[in-house]
């Protein structure tokens, strides 16, 4: 579909051929992801902190919700919050399908990501998190070098009604533009599948480098999935987005919102059904009521598993964590709803910390078994290690 200055599909799979001949790539890569790659702080404060503090620094500011921010005003906000009563409860490597890769990783497939990171001390902080975890990693130039690395802070508070809401503040830096080079591409091809993540659809640089990475995958006969992030990212790209699944995605993951935005359906149920009739594999989630997975036999209703209110800490990565274990099953022959129901576990087991990725492996033989090996009714009642 789209075309661009690189070595012709027929050359590239010679040469992936010849580098995997060689031993270049003594594990084989399961699942690859592009995203970006944002550093996180997650702080608990109050509703009368951003309305007093928060929004003399940025305005326009809507609690439970994402703004875009520009680097100047990340470090005013980072100023305010070290001189206040902000509890810190989070801080580290984060964003959207960086967060999956990471709970892949904790599930124990050999997983690898691409995105841009400053040279800076975030971006080595972010370097060395990877590093510890061995997930393999190639990063893009960054395209303006005046940015630093990518910064997320998130404002932990309760609305009137007790309920955890979060606002978002996000300043992409220089993750948010990601032009993959040739070598990253054969890089890439030597895994499974592409993850993308709906933070990509713009600027236009990196929506070419997706679709550029995706046709290159396609073409290898690999498999590309897509989450869709966020519905502001869906309702402000729906156009791209569905030429996107058309022309390239497999599998493809959001929650309500997200799902409903994309295929214009009143329900998430009727959401699940059209992208099934695109011949997709995928998921609808729908927070605590549960999540509608499908495949070309049906659509199939998966309940959440129950979480007492006072274990929950941090919503955050329950989306993302949702896609590791629904992404860990499909690639380890598991049927949907198998894969549906390891999704639903590793989400209810994140949100019982703070931050997105998994601090622990995932695995733990007493409690992680696969589904197919026990009765209905004993799956019911596993819970992942908190």
């Amino acid at each position: 579909m789209l075309k661009k200055n690189i070595l012709p599909s027929h050359l590239a799979s010679f040469i992936i051929t010849a580098f995997m001949s060689w031993g270049a790539f003594a594990n084989a890569l399961q699942i690859v992801a592009i995203s970006n790659l944002i550093h996180d702080t997650t702080s608990s404060t109050t509703t009368e902190f951003i309305a007093n503090e928060v929004s003399t620094i940025i305005e326009n500011i809507n609690i439970g919700s994402t703004t875009w921010i520009n680097g100047t005003q990340a470090e005013e906000l980072n100023q305010a919050i070290q001189h206040t009563h902000c509890k810190k409860e989070y801080e580290g490597p984060g964003g959207s399908a960086a967060n999956t890769i990471a709970g892949l990783k904790a599930l124990g497939m050999e997983v690898g990501i691409i995105g841009a990171l400053a040279a800076d001390i975030l971006g080595n902080e972010y370097i060395a998190s990877l590093n510890a975890k061995g997930i393999k990693y190639r990063l893009t130039p960054a395209q303006n070098k005046k940015r630093g690395s990518g910064t997320c802070t998130v404002l932990i508070t309760e609305n009137e009604a007790g309920i955890s809401e979060r606002t978002m503040l996000t300043n992409l830096g220089v993750s948010g533009e990601i032009i993959v080079s040739e070598e990253d591409l054969l890089w890439l091809t030597t895994a499974q599948c592409l993850l993308v993540e709906g933070y990509l659809f713009r600027p236009e640089s990196t929506y070419e480098s997706i679709c550029y990475a995706a046709e290159r995958m396609k073409s290898a006969g690999k498999k590309v999935a897509l989450t869709l992030s966020a519905d502001f990212c869906v309702s402000g790209n729906r156009d791209k987005m569905l030429d996107f699944i058309n022309s390239y995605v497999d599998i493809v993951v959001g929650n309500e919102t997200e799902a409903q935005l994309l295929t214009d359906a009143s329900t998430p149920e009727m959401a699940a059904e059209i992208l099934k009739e695109k011949k997709l594999k995928g998921a609808v989630t729908c927070g605590a009521n549960g999540a509608y997975v499908f495949d070309e036999t049906g659509v199939y209703f998966i309940d959440s598993p129950e979480v007492s209110a006072e274990r929950v800490k941090d919503t955050t990565g329950a989306g993302d964590q949702f896609l590791a274990g629904f992404l860990y099953e499909l690639f380890n022959d598991g049927s949907i709803q198998n894969a549906g129901k390891t999704g639903a576990f590793c989400a209810g087991d994140v949100i019982k910390q703070w931050g997105g990725q998994p601090h622990n492996s995932f695995i733990d033989e007493s409690l992680f078994i696969p589904y197919d090996a026990i009765k209905p009714e004993v799956a019911e009642s596993i819970e992942l290690k908190a």
